[in-house]
């Protein structure tokens, strides 16, 4: 059967202005609160039948049953805090957190039922796994950024750093040992642009972080036929640069 597959999302966000006045200065700012809480569900059942062949009549002489259900769950709560000084269009500043948490959990259960020819039950074989083990992802993220007009020049630049630690737990059902890998990265962005009018040169140059989800890590579980797909716990995270 297709997959049952469902997201349920919460969503609160909260902005307020305020004018903050170093030095007796009158700066334009705005405070923003986001908060999210999401589900993601696959439910997936897998019926494969098998028939045995007799190497020496070709014909069957028994028949094997399997029936799988595959319960995966993921949640992800997450806060991010955002205050902006100034005016975006001439001179702004930016800062930025952001906490998340993902956990995941993905029970598996499957039997086996074994029939003769002539229908009588021979053999029943249950099972209790995990396509995915008990697993979390923290990750912690701070960021700065700003740009300032001069004219017919327009700078701008930002800076972010991230900390995102995976851990995965080791159970009897488990098909991997306790895993964690704790991924730490500055990534950082600069643009420049001259306004000719008509004509508007830009150019920048950023750096990319991505670190490897829990079902990239942790999955193992059948995708058709009695195939299944692996996840690498130790996947490195990916990192790039774009002119």
């Amino acid at each position: 059967r297709y997959p049952l597959i469902s997201r349920d999302a919460l969503r609160a966000e909260v902005r307020t202005p305020f004018l903050a006045a170093p030095f007796g200065w009158g700066l334009p700012g705005q405070a923003r609160l986001l908060a999210i809480d999401q589900r993601y569900r696959t439910d997936f059942d897998e019926t494969i039948v098998d028939t045995t062949i007799s190497p020496r009549t070709g014909r069957p002489i028994a028949f094997q049953t399997r029936e799988s259900r595959d319960r995966i769950t993921t949640r992800s709560r997450e806060v991010r805090s955002e205050v902006r000084l100034g005016e975006r269009d001439v001179a702004g500043l930016r800062l930025g957190a952001e906490l998340r948490r993902e956990t995941t959990r993905g029970p598996k259960d499957w039997s086996e039922t074994t029939r003769n020819v002539a229908g009588v039950v021979t053999g029943v074989n249950d099972s209790l796994t995990e396509s995915v083990p008990n697993a979390r992802r923290d990750v912690a993220a701070l960021s700065l950024s700003g740009g300032s007009s001069l004219g017919r020049v327009r700078l701008e630049a930002g800076l972010r750093w991230d900390w995102v630690r995976s851990l995965a737990e080791s159970t009897e059902t488990s098909w991997t040992p306790r895993v964690q890998e704790t991924d730490r990265r500055w990534s950082y962005d600069a643009g420049l642009s001259l306004n000719l009018g008509a004509v508007q040169p830009y150019g920048r140059v950023a750096s990319g972080f991505r670190a490897p989800n829990l079902e990239e890590r942790f999955y193992r579980g059948p995708v058709h036929g009695g195939m299944d797909v692996f996840g690498d716990p130790r996947l490195e995270a990916e990192r790039s640069v774009t002119y």
